[in-house]
């Protein structure tokens, strides 16, 4: 093989080889160049291992777990309803009123994007509650850096893993474990 034929050849390898080396991230999660990003597969509400020492605690746990399925999924719909059902568990807890404000304005959203923006804060307020509150288990504070323009959103979830509820299946392994609860 002549010389001028080889470069032509290696070069169409680089490229081939580079895709592959893409395409291989991907399926193992780094969908955006992100680093630090934590990724694995499992179940995405699994509240069963969790107690809390005020059972409308954990009432309330396992419907934000249904309220953040939904938007991880686009549901706007079941998150609205999932929101409206928050509102009236999270009201027989004490000093929950910042929690039950972002619920309601989740439920009365417009659209999905309203109801990720409030999700920020509900998150961040429940944060505030079950820290310190857990009996039994651990759960786990998710952040992603690209949520809120860019801003970052926090979220509690009871597995280690990513399914980001800011943006659902457009980046559905952004983000990264930052705390364990227990």
């Amino acid at each position: 093989m002549k010389i001028n034929n080889i470069k032509p050849l290696i070069l169409a390898m680089a490229f081939i080889f580079v895709g592959i080396a893409s395409c291989t991230q991907k399926e193992k999660g780094h969908e955006h160049g992100e680093e630090g990003h934590s990724h694995s597969e499992g179940n995405d509400h699994d509240s069963d291992g969790i107690s809390f020492k005020d059972m409308n605690l954990k009432n309330a746990f396992d419907q934000y777990a249904l309220l953040r399925k939904a938007l991880t999924n686009t549901d706007f719909e079941k998150a609205k309803s999932n929101a409206a059902i928050l509102i009236s568990v999270i009201e027989k807890i004490d000093g929950a009123d910042k929690v039950a404000a972002a619920a309601e304005i989740i439920s009365k959203s417009a659209n999905i994007d309203a109801q990720r923006m409030a999700f920020s804060d509900l998150s961040n307020e429940l944060l505030a509650l079950v820290k310190g509150n857990l009996s039994s288990g651990e759960l786990y504070l998710a952040h992603c850096p690209m949520a809120n323009d860019n801003v970052g959103a926090n979220w509690i979830t009871e597995v280690n893993e990513i399914k980001n509820p800011y943006f659902g299946d457009k980046m559905m392994k952004c983000g990264t474990i930052k705390e364990t609860l227990n």
